[in-house]
């Protein structure tokens, strides 16, 4: 398997810089015959993910290194054609894991909040959004944990699991939805 870490997450540069942040995971990886590669410095294509299997992120400081709108059609087209994506993150803080939008309107986003407490996962196309709750012994610690979302349009519902485990089904909450450049209220869906 060929997996690319995104070296201007903030793990992925640690790491380059100490050799320590991402030891364990990179000797399973390579334990496991992986062979493991980082993203160039400048903006990663479509031609540096098609060389891979896995697209592994961990987290970029926001002010600092958004995605290229470029960036996240290549990350999405990636996905929709099979490519796997690890995100990685430090739950110390909110940390915005994944945001599908661009730098000035969002988009889907997927947030883990302060202390592992929970998620939230929202759509401001579609005017989604639901907050998922979790305990902090739950994915707490220096263990890998696999965290997996499922939506049923027809019930309009969201499913959740931790490490294989069904947690909870939350129903969305109604926000404004973003149509274009404006937002359209929820109340006239």
């Amino acid at each position: 398997m060929k997996v690319i870490l995104d070296r201007k997450g903030l793990q992925a540069s640690q790491h380059l810089r100490d050799r320590l942040r991402l030891s364990v995971f990179l000797t399973e990886l390579l334990a496991m015959d992986c062979w493991v590669a980082y993203s160039p410095l400048a903006t990663f294509s479509r031609d540096d993910l098609h060389a891979c299997d896995v697209l592994v992120i961990t987290t970029r400081s926001a002010q600092k290194l958004d995605y290229t709108p470029s960036e996240i059609r290549d990350i999405c087209d990636f996905v929709r054609n099979g490519g796997g994506l690890l995100l990685m993150s430090n739950p110390i803080q909110d940390v915005v894991l994944i945001d599908l939008g661009d730098r000035y309107e969002a988009g889907f986003t997927l947030m883990l909040k302060k202390k592992a407490s929970g998620f939230i996962v929202s759509n401001a196309y579609s005017g989604f959004k639901a907050e998922c709750p979790s305990i902090l012994k739950q994915i707490w610690g220096r263990s890998w944990h696999h965290i997996a979302f499922t939506y049923a349009a027809g019930s309009d519902t969201l499913n959740y699991f931790i490490d294989g485990v069904l947690q909870e089904t939350v129903s969305r909450e109604q926000h404004d939805r973003l149509v274009g450049h404006f937002t359209e209220n929820a109340g006239n869906n």
